[in-house]
């Protein structure tokens, strides 16, 4: 469910994942933050970012959108990390930035709000589309591994 764009996954489902994704980044953060190991933590924010886009995915994909679409936030959040700064962007603040990167901002801000409305409120396509059908084994299979623990 967490590591493939195939298939597509209800609102509940979206959800549900979104929670359970919090919950074990806060859990797994907590633990590992004291270590203060940089490639740790590297390597813990590209696991569960990389989750995060696979259920954004499958939920765009239940509204019949390329689950790709998913990927569009993550390219301003690279674009201002690496280009602009982040140390600048929250210390100086928007009006201090150029405005062709005031302008990303806001696309970015509003992309990123159309796509929550979108997964979280959005109901999908109750018929097959070219991402698959209406019924979901990733979601079956993480139910199950959930009550098997």
């Amino acid at each position: 469910m967490f590591f493939s764009l195939t298939g597509r996954i209800s609102r509940s489902y979206w959800w549900l994942s979104q929670i359970y994704l919090i919950l074990v980044s806060f859990v797994i953060a907590s633990l590992i933050s004291p270590l203060e190991i940089p490639l740790l933590d590297i390597a813990f924010n590209l696991i569960f970012t990389a989750a995060g886009f696979f259920v954004s995915a499958k939920r765009l994909q239940d509204l019949g959108i390329d689950g790709l679409f998913a990927l569009t936030p993550m390219i301003f959040a690279i674009y201002a990390s690496y280009i602009i700064g982040v140390d600048k962007i929250v210390n100086s603040g928007l009006e201090n930035l150029s405005s062709f990167d005031q302008a990303l901002f806001w696309i970015f801000s509003l992309t990123v709000l159309a796509l929550f409305i979108l997964e979280g409120f959005i109901k999908g396509k109750a018929i097959s589309n070219k991402f698959g059908n209406n019924t979901n084994e990733y979601v079956e299979k993480f139910i199950k591994s959930l009550t098997n623990i």
